[in-house]
């Protein structure tokens, strides 16, 4: 008897993701109040991230491909915020502090795997290296930050839902602890890859998986199934929130989770350190 094979390939993922897709829609437009779509359309989200890093690993030239995402994100997210916002650019569905904290978990955990010629034939502080990636994604930071500035004050002029407040002043702790918590994590997942290297395949993905426990494109208050507490206990979570609150005055300033938030970074960066220093002496 012979057994029916089942091949996942590049277009069966298509079709998947763009089904869940349908789902989120539907809530939005048709099917209003069923949470559940929502959650089930999130699915579509891990997908596309693991098509577009499995299209990475397989063009042939990086600047096309990078240009055709380009070209793929404005033609697709232009006509959405017409549609939805009945504006070129919705303000609450953007978050470059979570790209930072994105950035720094990505880099910071392939330290040991991405260096270890490097390592092999001179030696220095290893911990020069996830630094070094927290400093070059912070100049990156800063010039996405600089454009979505711009953009705030433009909307605000404009008399739209946009209004900063003072918390503004706490947009430098709030990136310093964005820094640190990713450098962390990203400390202790690249120590555990020096014995467990395929789980740095797993990162991409975990990534995708936090950005929906994250409220990166929505408010804490407009979380599916009154999730909003929970979702809170994220450690991520209050910095990004309070960011928007900050910038846009939307969703709201909770200040207790953020403390303990920082608290939450404080530890995940000390043990990071005490990890990637015990690592770093037997490796190579």
């Amino acid at each position: 008897m012979k057994r029916l094979k089942i091949e996942t390939t590049s277009m069966s993922l298509h079709i998947m993701a763009m089904a869940f897709m349908l789902c989120d829609h539907l809530w939005g437009t048709i099917v209003p109040g069923n949470d559940w779509l929502t959650c089930v359309g999130r699915l579509a989200f891990p997908i596309f991230a693991f098509l577009i890093v499995e299209g990475y690993f397989h063009t042939k030239n990086f600047k096309k491909y990078l240009l055709r995402l380009l070209i793929f994100a404005l033609i697709s997210e232009i006509p959405f915020n017409l549609m939805m916002g009945s504006r070129l650019f919705y303000p609450i569905h953007q978050n470059v502090l979570w790209s930072f904290f994105s950035s720094n978990l990505n880099k910071g955990s392939s330290t040991f795997l991405s260096n270890a010629r490097i390592f092999g034939k001179v030696y220095f502080p290893r911990l020069v290296m996830p630094i070094a990636n927290v400093i070059f994604n912070f100049i990156n930071f800063a010039l996405q930050t600089v454009v979505y500035i711009i953009l705030v004050v433009v909307y605000a002029l404009m008399g739209t839902n946009v209004h900063p407040n003072l918390l503004i002043l706490l947009t430098p702790l709030l990136v310093l602890q964005t820094a640190l918590l990713g450098m962390g994590i990203g400390l202790i997942v690249s120590s555990i890859t020096t014995k467990y290297r395929d789980l740095n395949i797993l990162v991409n993905f975990g990534i995708s998986l936090l950005m929906y426990i994250t409220p990166v494109v929505y408010p804490i208050s407009e979380a599916p199934l009154g999730l909003g507490t929970v979702l809170l206990l994220n450690p991520v979570a209050p910095i990004v929130e309070t960011y928007r609150y900050a910038f846009l005055g939307s969703g709201a300033f909770h200040w207790v989770y953020w403390l303990v938030s920082l608290g939450v970074t404080a530890l995940i960066l000390l043990f990071g350190l005490v990890i990637f220093n015990k690592v770093e002496k037997n490796f190579i």
